[in-house]
């Protein structure tokens, strides 16, 4: 009896302490599953999503040649398809082209959710098309959060291209804000002040008081009195889950046989609101929501739908709560009057939690309200099977669940030191801040092999692959973290087993080098087999991350995520740039120089970065011989490249071309001053290789 009163306020006093996140992740966790098995709110007919998806930003030259020969050469729709043609990212006249054609058919409202930073091709086009029809159309800003060196900003298109007068019209802001508690996306601020959120912002002609891009499109489609009052963010109620505003590929409305037979030749769109928006992996555009990661122009869609049809919801106060728990450990304490079999009581407790089960979901779904419940229910439930069975049969489960987890991604030696350690199993839990070592490796291309490979014969084969490179991986004490594709991804230093950071650096170089030479043996056996041999890229960088278990209510794994994991997938994805099977950051390279013979390879800017970075090779052993020979020579024609002396740089090169004649670093810059002696005085000297794509 007094151990359930105190196992119920326990609960209670736990709850309420700022101190501790998990009862109110708990509630989130709980409602979010209301959202998904819950009532969803009509999909609104008169939204269409135009995706600019893989199929929009795939069209190749030769398509135009024969899918869509039957339109005409002068006609604007051929200029579209023929722009789009050009790559990714399209000129922005297709855009023009798109807002002119969609607002012609008659819709109501068209967004385009991209955000212009900078001047680029088809600006001009663009400025028109915002020029004509900027009673109908609205593009993004962008809020950007305030960081250590600056306050909060925003990021808007060049003034050229926004009409010259009155540009703000045609502007609503795109950010969506997660909730604190758990990440997810579940409301829409409409509106936005600056001075709302701790400062004046950056000063504005027309105020501080932002719109958003559904705002901004209600108050276009005469819906302004819809839009919720109040700065603070309106939770809403989802149409469902991805996918519910099915998207259609962009190139289409440029397609006659397409306009006609998906869009009525223009008339299916009369009347509707239209967002142009990314869609797909190749666009990055996702966020969090308890539906999973929904792609971007949906989740406007969906917070412009319940603006349309009123579908939104309320918070419950902090005192409802307060009073359900009271409640639970009211009832439970009633039962231990009755003196009923233990069986019976838990069976008591279970019908009483479906009866808080059905009243949150009856508050949801016929009063639009959040009820608080994941709290109560575990206040009712712990305390009806007791304190200490409870942790026990927790502790024992937890214990087993972690040793099968960290058994499929580590050598056995490292899960027994991480089982001894029961410290670590709790940190990694909440999630916690160390230095590892990442390695990215990733099959070159990989997708034509499968395109080109019988599936069963590809199966076998890249089974055999990755066994092989997890034995590298174990067999230098590191961690695989986990299988992308074809790609790996391993990590040193994550766990109590460390060599510290020099020592792990170490061995994900050696096991670079290892899974190099398998691959080597592997391929030796598939070309004796009558099989295609494949290469991979392999990159490595250091640097702190957040170490932690992750995932969804239905699957979790332990992973480390930060910007140091990023640059690993980047350096190995510029093992295709350079030529080369490996590369490794500065960060690495500071730590294993004493270990092995490194070449520079360049410094480069990654996609998104902003300084440049160091990136280096690895030749060899420092004990290995021979690696090393016209090393010197090739150190010395880059420091005279750099230092744009053109012909010195090539004489040293041409030696150490003929001492390393397979070098692909040494056939890149011999190139390289070859083009800057041929261009004079006109040379283009850049020492850092900026990339433009990822």
């Amino acid at each position: 009896m007094v151990a359930l009163v105190c196992a119920a306020s326990a609960l209670l006093v736990v709850y309420l302490s700022k101190s501790f996140v998990w009862p109110a992740r708990l509630e989130m966790d709980f409602r979010n599953y209301v959202v998904q098995s819950g009532r969803a709110q009509p999909r609104d007919p008169r939204l269409v999503f135009l995706a600019v998806d893989q199929e929009s930003i795939s069209i190749e030259p030769v398509d135009l040649e024969h899918l869509y020969a039957n339109i005409p050469r002068e006609s604007s729709d051929f200029r579209a398809l023929n722009l789009m043609a050009g790559g990714w990212p399209f000129n922005r006249e297709v855009y023009a082209l798109a807002i002119d054609k969609i607002v012609q058919a008659g819709a109501a409202a068209v967004m385009v959710d991209f955000i212009f930073p900078k001047l680029a091709a088809g600006d001009r086009a663009l400025q028109g098309a915002l020029e004509r029809h900027r009673a109908k159309v609205t593009i993004v800003s962008n809020i950007v959060p305030p960081t250590d060196d600056q306050g909060i900003s925003l990021t808007v298109p060049p003034a050229s291209l926004l009409p010259t007068d009155e540009p703000e019209s045609v502007l609503g802001f795109a950010n969506f804000f997660t909730d604190s508690r758990d990440g997810k996306v579940r409301a829409a601020n409409y509106r936005f002040d600056f001075r709302h959120f701790g400062g004046a912002g950056p000063a504005r002609a027309a105020g501080d008081i932002l719109s958003s891009l559904t705002a901004r499109t209600a108050e276009k489609t005469g819906e302004t009195g819809r839009i919720p009052e109040g700065l603070n963010p309106t939770p809403f109620r989802f149409a469902g889950p991805p996918g519910t505003f099915e998207p259609i590929p962009l190139y289409q409305i440029f397609v006659p046989l397409y306009w006609e037979k998906n869009f009525g030749g223009g008339e299916k769109l009369k009347g509707k609101i239209v967002i142009i928006g990314p869609y797909g992996n190749w666009s990055q555009d996702f966020q969090p929501t308890p539906w999973g990661a929904m792609p971007g122009p949906e989740l406007h869609l969906n917070a412009l739908s319940a603006l349309l049809n009123g579908a939104f919801l309320r918070e419950a106060p902090d005192w409802l709560a307060v009073a359900g728990i009271v409640a639970a450990a009211l009832f439970v304490f009633l039962l231990s009057f009755l003196r009923l079999s233990p069986v019976l009581q838990f069976a008591l407790a279970v019908g009483a939690s479906g009866l808080a089960l059905a009243a949150s979901f009856y508050a949801y779904n016929d009063f639009n309200f959040y009820l608080p419940t994941a709290a109560p229910l575990m206040c009712l439930l712990s305390s009806s099977l007791g304190v200490f069975s409870f942790e026990f049969t927790a502790e024992r489960l937890e214990r087993a669940r972690t040793r099968r987890t960290l058994e499929r991604y580590m050598s056995a030696n490292v899960v027994r030191a991480v089982m001894d350690d029961p410290g670590y199993a709790r940190d990694v839990a909440g999630g916690m801040r160390k230095p590892v070592t990442i390695l990215f490796s990733d099959i070159r291309g990989f997708t034509t092999l499968t395109e080109s490979t019988d599936s069963k014969a590809m199966v076998t084969q890249l089974n055999e692959y990755l066994s092989e490179m997890v034995k590298c991986v174990f067999r230098h004490n590191g961690t695989l973290d986990k299988f992308i594709g074809d790609a790996v991804m391993a990590v040193w230093g994550n766990t109590p087993v460390t060599k510290g950071a020099a020592g792990d650096a170490a061995d994900a170089v050696r096991c670079a080098l290892d899974m190099l030479q398998a691959l080597q043996r592997l391929n030796h056996r598939w070309l004796k087999e009558g099989r295609k041999e494949w290469k991979i890229g392999i990159g490595l960088n250091h640097g702190d991350v957040i170490v932690g278990e992750m995932g969804s209510v239905q699957k979790m794994e332990l992973t480390v995520i930060g910007d140091a994991v990023n640059s690993a997938s980047r350096f190995e994805g510029l093992t295709k740039e350079y030529q080369l099977e490996l590369i490794i950051g500065e960060s690495v390279a500071a730590l294993v120089a004493d270990n092995f013979i490194l070449q520079e390879v360049d410094f480069n800017l990654p996609k998104g970065k902003t300084v440049p970075v160091q990136l280096f090779t690895v030749v060899g052993e420092a004990k290995s011989e021979g690696p090393e020979i016209g090393l010197e020579e090739y150190v010395e024609g880059l420091k005279r490249y750099r230092a744009r002396n053109a012909p010195g740089a090539l004489a040293i090169l041409d030696q150490a071309a003929a001492l390393r004649p397979k070098d692909p670093l040494v056939r890149r810059y011999l190139d390289l001053a070859r083009q800057r002696l041929a261009e004079k005085e006109n040379a283009k000297w850049e020492n850092v290789t900026v990339m433009k794509d990822k």
